[in-house]
């Protein structure tokens, strides 16, 4: 029966073997209150080594988007969060290139228990605080328009698409 053989020329356009998947990802916005997010220095990951970037980790099959902060926020700062604590404050949509869109989720938290530290030596160097009013130039270009944006209020946004 030819179809049910799986052969690129014959799949039908709205066959779900065939429908684009897209990468998401989860970021957390932790502040203190002095108004201070915590951000952390990527080192010798071969991704924007050197700046510093928001904690983030991409979501796994089958876990909610809370529970990827959650874990993350245990794995890269050694902090516990509730998923009750967590604000869904920022969605980007990233065009990298044709076939490599993100969905990066941002997500802010006021109340966690624990101290920041750095828990993967082998992908980060450094911790900082950072007035949200003043962010360092160094801070990954995408996370700093996540955000502003979301200090302006704005819940969605696209970036890399070159919209008019």
């Amino acid at each position: 029966m030819i179809w049910n053989l799986k052969l690129p020329g014959l799949l039908a356009k709205g066959n779900p073997d065939r429908r684009f998947k897209m990468h998401c990802g989860v970021y957390l916005v932790m502040q203190n209150t002095d108004r201070k997010v915590l951000l952390i220095r990527r080192w010798r990951t071969g991704y924007f080594d050197g700046f510093l970037s928001l904690p983030s980790g991409g979501v796994d099959g089958g876990e909610r988007l809370v529970d990827a902060v959650v874990r993350e926020a245990n794995g890269e700062l050694g902090v516990e969060i509730e998923p009750a604590n967590l604000q869904l404050a920022h969605v980007m949509h990233r065009f990298k290139r044709q076939g490599d869109e993100r969905l990066d989720f941002f997500f802010r938290c006021h109340s966690w228990s624990g101290h920041p530290r750095i828990c993967e030596p082998h992908k980060h160097d450094r911790l900082m605080w950072a007035d949200l009013s003043c962010l360092p130039h160094n801070l990954i270009p995408y996370h700093r328009r996540a955000i502003v944006r979301l200090l302006d209020g704005v819940t969605l946004s696209y970036d890399g698409w070159n919209l008019q």
